[in-house]
């Protein structure tokens, strides 16, 4: 909710939040989608020069999940190559994504990953 109305520290502070609690206290898939909430927040947030490091943490979490869906596969990869463009070429980049995933959300397998994290919205928001 924070994320989406633009509150990306005190999204980042809750979603710090989920990261420490106790491990096995949430499921695993909604830990991956936290994980990628948590990019998205940085990224609004104008942290480019943390992406990085952030984002190879993120793929060590989705290393070790037993099951990912093409959203966390491809959101993830986006945040991978977004950080590293020129700023110049970045919104072509997330038009392009964008577009992706508008194509991903006809899939009927991934319509339930797109209901836990409303990507298309937030680039919506950058388009």
């Amino acid at each position: 909710m924070h994320l989406m109305a633009g509150d990306n520290s005190t999204a980042i502070k809750y979603l710090n939040q989920i990261f420490n609690m106790e491990v096995g206290s949430l499921r695993e898939d909604i830990q991956g989608y936290s994980q990628l909430m948590f990019l998205m927040a940085h990224y609004d947030a104008g942290n480019y020069e943390i992406m990085d490091y952030l984002v190879k943490g993120a793929k060590q979490f989705f290393d070790k999940m037993h099951e990912t869906n093409t959203l966390q596969i491809k959101t993830l990869a986006f945040f991978r190559k977004v950080v590293k463009l020129p700023i110049s070429d970045r919104k072509k980049f997330i038009q392009q994504f964008y577009h992706d995933l508008q194509a991903l959300e006809q899939d009927i397998f991934e319509q339930r990953s797109m209901l836990y994290l409303d990507i298309i919205k937030w680039l919506g928001r950058k388009v």
